[in-house]
């Protein structure tokens, strides 16, 4: 696994990606939400599990293209790292989960870890994911587009739904 820590210039396509995600994560806080609700199975299509060699999640990302996955930088491990895609139950093979292995990382330049600023980083899968009715990579905004105010959008990742639980429950919305 390769890991600069940004000796790499993206092509355009990731260039424009990393300016949005980096202006999209400028004005977040390092805040949790609990509660929402299940979502449909496999609804929730862009979404991915960054998961150690044993298969245990500790990370959400999200797919940006067929073979790269958006994830926070903190979750980077010097150790083995896998990336699952049409996962729903953490605790359940569903049978239509996508298992890759993470070929290189790049964790953006200005990322701090004592504060969290510019927690991002781009996961490149070992092959290109299978896009089907449960895969798609998410849709970006147009690198044109106004920020969005007052607007609703969609937040979702294996997280609790009641603030005492410590198991992961399935994607939530």
């Amino acid at each position: 696994m390769t890991v600069p820590l940004w000796n790499w210039y993206p092509q355009p396509l990731f260039a424009d990606m990393f300016l949005t995600l980096y202006v999209l994560s400028a004005e977040t806080h390092a805040q949790r939400i609990i509660g929402g609700q299940e979502v449909q199975k496999y609804s929730i299509k862009y979404q991915a599990s960054v998961q150690t060699e044993k298969g245990e999640h500790y990370c959400g990302g999200t797919l940006v293209h067929e073979q790269w996955v958006v994830s926070a930088a903190h979750c980077w491990r010097p150790q083995y790292m896998k990336v699952v895609l049409s996962e729903h139950d953490l605790d359940e093979t569903e049978g239509y989960e996508q298992v890759f292995n993470v070929s290189k990382l790049y964790i953006f330049p200005l990322y701090t870890y004592w504060n969290y600023n510019n927690d991002i980083m781009l996961i490149k899968l070992s092959e290109p994911a299978q896009l089907n009715a449960n895969v798609q990579p998410v849709t970006l905004p147009d690198k044109n587009a106004r920020p969005l105010r007052g607007d609703v959008c969609t937040v979702s990742g294996w997280g609790t739904t009641q603030q005492r639980w410590r198991e992961w429950a399935p994607i939530n919305n």
